[in-house]
């Protein structure tokens, strides 16, 4: 995916190496890869993490430690965004 040129090349080796789907709709693909493309590069302006650092317990002594709080999970626009960085 790497060797595809451009946005339209990446989604079609994207659609070819991945998804396989049985209605390709190129156009519609594109249109969504190049929304994904523009709300991140917005986000370079002003970069904030995905997920929030959690607030550090403090831990009183003889009490049980708390349990760790997990981060919320991305959602798929979001993953979608990370994937799209990873082949820039």
């Amino acid at each position: 995916m790497k060797a595809a040129n451009g946005l339209e090349g990446k989604v079609i080796a994207f659609e070819a190496h991945f998804e396989r789907a049985g209605v390709k709709n190129y156009a519609s693909r594109t249109a969504y890869a190049l929304e994904a493309l523009n709300a991140y590069q917005s986000t370079q302006d002003a970069p904030q993490p995905l997920v929030p650092t959690p607030p550090i317990p403090v831990i009183s002594v003889g009490q049980p430690a708390p349990q760790p709080i997990s981060p919320p999970p991305l959602t798929p626009f979001e993953r979608f965004v990370l994937w799209v960085k990873s082949w820039l």
